[in-house]
């Protein structure tokens, strides 16, 4: 989990240093006190595996956790079969 809102930078900024390559490492979901889209449409494209809104996830956030990991894990099936 990653929040957006960091003390020095954002998430986003965050995620494009943690991957320069843009190849991600691990399943990362983003979260944020505000919805955006265009943020949300950033996050995933580098790298973040989905995007919640805080305070609208309560019920589904382990749901969530479980479907990035899933699809983090299904990424080199994908890239093979490509």
């Amino acid at each position: 989990l990653l929040d957006y809102d960091l003390p020095e930078t954002d998430g986003l900024e965050f995620l494009e240093q943690l991957w320069p390559s843009g190849v991600p490492a691990f399943a990362v979901v983003m979260l944020t006190g505000k919805g955006s889209e265009g943020v949300a449409v950033r996050a995933l494209k580098r790298g973040a595996m989905d995007y919640v809104v805080k305070g609208q996830f309560a019920d589904e956030l382990a749901r969530t956790v479980a479907d990035a990991i899933d699809k983090f894990a299904t990424r080199p099936v994908l890239e093979r079969q490509r």
